[in-house]
């Protein structure tokens, strides 16, 4: 083994996966009203940041739970911590990012629990991240690009370059991974119109890129640079019902300036029994009677911490 060349006995410091769960959590919870404005696809539901939020925080959780059952992170040894948080994110898993996140982290702690010390760290951190971008993507029917399975390819492809170097140790790993991601991030607009013309990059993606940059803090202590994710200017107008419509069959338009020369106007209308995906809710539409629908019409009800345009 050359000299300098980091080793990971028994696959991976306990001390370590409990510290990047912290700092991920924390990250993500800070982090979670921009990434929820930024969610426009594949449904823009605004829930997104809060998703991949509460999955982490179920995976730290879980193995804080393992580790003060066990009496301390030496009894409770890094296999059993692992297993923890990966069981924690798939129970604690919310919405398609939510699960995706949960599928990465556990492809990638079984990697590290694999892990002995005749690996390299370095190595070993790479392959455990193309695993778990291959898990990103097994996890989804349709696969699409321009998404956070774009941002954790790219990131597992700048992982595995930087690991041949012998010399490699974790933290390049980490720093040329996140560094590639944010990279990735920034040209979601360019491979998915509906986010282009939104002005925004992928929710997913800039959740996956939070998670990244927080296990290179946790490694290093070195803040990464901010991201823009906002590429342009949003208004939302409050709805109002059109002459001639009535409650249930009514006409929503949304004003916003995107990436394109000046605003745009869309007028978008929703007749009986159908779902309208709009910026500030959604909107069950029923020629039924109200005591037989299932939420009733609440597109005139704008929740003000999601006033944002997301058309």
């Amino acid at each position: 083994m050359p000299d300098g060349v980091e080793v990971l006995p028994r696959g991976v410091s306990l001390e370590g996966v409990l510290r990047f769960t912290e700092v991920a959590a924390r990250a993500l919870e800070a982090a979670r009203e921009e990434v929820d404005a930024l969610n426009v696809y594949p449904v823009p539901d605004g829930d997104t940041g809060t998703n991949m939020y509460l999955t982490i925080a179920a995976a730290r959780d879980a193995v804080e739970t393992a580790v003060a059952e066990a009496g301390g992170p030496a009894e409770c040894g890094v296999g059993p911590g692992l297993a923890a948080l990966g069981r924690g994110a798939l129970l604690g898993a919310r919405g398609n990012s939510g699960v995706i996140l949960s599928e990465m982290l556990r492809a990638l702690a079984r990697r590290l629990a694999e892990a002995g010390p005749e690996d390299r760290a370095a190595a070993v951190m790479a392959d455990g991240m193309r695993l778990a971008a291959d898990a990103a993507y097994a996890a989804v029917g349709t696969p699409v690009e321009g998404t956070m399975l774009t941002v954790a390819r790219a990131a597992a492809e700048a992982a595995g370059e930087v690991a041949v170097d012998p010399a490699a140790r974790t933290r390049d790993v980490l720093t040329a991974a996140a560094a590639a991601a944010r990279e990735a991030l920034a040209a979601t607009p360019q491979q998915l119109r509906v986010l282009a013309d939104a002005g925004v990059v992928d929710a997913g993606g800039r959740g996956f890129s939070v998670v990244l940059d927080a296990a290179e803090t946790a490694l290093t202590g070195r803040v990464p640079p901010s991201v823009r994710t906002g590429l342009g200017s949003h208004q939302i107008p409050v709805p109002v019902l059109p002459v001639g419509t009535t409650e249930h069959t009514h006409t929503h338009t949304h004003t916003h300036t995107s990436l394109g020369p000046g605003p745009r106007l869309r007028a978008l209308v929703c007749g009986p029994w159908s779902w309208l995906a709009c910026c500030c809710c959604y909107c069950h539409q029923s020629a039924a009677p109200p005591r037989r629908r299932r939420r009733g019409c609440r597109c005139l009800r704008r929740r003000p911490e999601r006033g944002r345009s997301v058309l």
